[in-house]
């Protein structure tokens, strides 16, 4: 067993963040999507609104994401690209899921893969995205359950002997991070805002789901892009470079982050790739 020293976290001065955060109802949120990098769509958005150890309601939709779930994904989740046809899309669906978050402290295991795939839809849905703080079960496991072999949610559920129901869909396992928080509570005691901000973020920061990719990009950079990125896509990108605008035609391969910036990878030619801040762009159309 694993405990937090209440009197280290204790010591440090009670702030009202800490007060708030206790104050607050939980919510353990799950997503099943095309892909594990943030530009990929959702598929699956659920979440269990909890207060200590009862469930106050359950949120679950499945939508069709609006490009093709590849075959090694639905090896994962079982999600085809028949069962989401003619759902409705995510953008109608997250206002639903903003009010059902509202006013909670939000728990996902593996905390910035959601916040990166959840604040990405708002921005591409010209939505902005919630500012309820986010915690990292994750992370908090793997200081409070430091016994447990491997960390991933369906190892720590066989470990410690949680059901886990239809493992890798969204309900079931915002469900099971649910009852897992149940065990890391147990081992926070009367010290779980100050855990919290110790160990389920970052430097004392909650996530939030405006920062990450959402936060850095820009709602117009967005825009421009999303349009583009179906595989294969060839597209016309005009961006600003010492305040002139130049003009690239290539196929986006990736998006990612370096340095707290975020930039796109446009394959130009066989073998040259130009890596173009999103920050820069004025244009993005299709080729052709």
């Amino acid at each position: 067993m694993h405990d937090v020293a209440c009197s280290s976290l204790t010591d440090r001065v009670r702030t009202p963040e800490h007060v708030a955060l206790d104050a607050r109802d939980r919510v353990a949120l799950d997503t099943e999507t095309t892909g594990l990098w943030w530009g990929s769509r959702v598929v699956e958005l659920a979440a269990v609104r909890f207060r200590g150890d009862t469930v106050i309601g359950r949120f679950s939709a499945m939508v069709d994401p609006e490009r093709p779930i590849p075959e090694a994904v639905v090896k994962i989740h079982g999600i085809t690209d028949a069962r989401v046809a003619g759902l409705p899309k995510l953008s109608e669906v997250l206002p639903a899921f903003r009010r059902f978050i509202d006013g909670a402290v939000v728990l996902a295991h593996n905390a910035e893969f959601d916040r990166d795939i959840v604040g990405a839809e708002f921005v591409r849905a010209g939505q902005a995205p919630p500012d309820e703080p986010l915690f990292c079960t994750l992370k908090l496991a793997r200081v409070l359950l430091a016994e447990a072999p491997r960390f991933g949610l369906q190892r720590l559920a066989e470990h410690f002997a949680l059901r886990a129901e239809s493992p890798h869909q969204a309900l079931a396992d915002a469900d099971l991070t649910r009852r897992l928080y149940g065990l890391l509570q147990g081992r926070m005691g009367p010290c779980e805002a100050e855990a919290l901000l110790a160990h389920g973020c970052v430097e004392g920061r909650p996530y939030r789901f405006s920062e990450g990719p959402a936060g850095l990009a820009s709602d117009h950079a967005f825009r421009l892009l999303w349009p583009q990125l179906h595989e294969g896509l060839r597209c016309v990108i005009e961006h600003v470079v010492h305040d002139q605008v130049v003009g690239l035609r290539g196929r986006v391969e990736s998006l990612y982050l370096r340095r707290d910036e975020a930039y796109l990878d446009l394959r130009t030619g066989p073998s040259r790739v130009e890596s173009v801040a999103l920050a820069s762009l004025v244009a993005v159309k299709a080729d052709g």
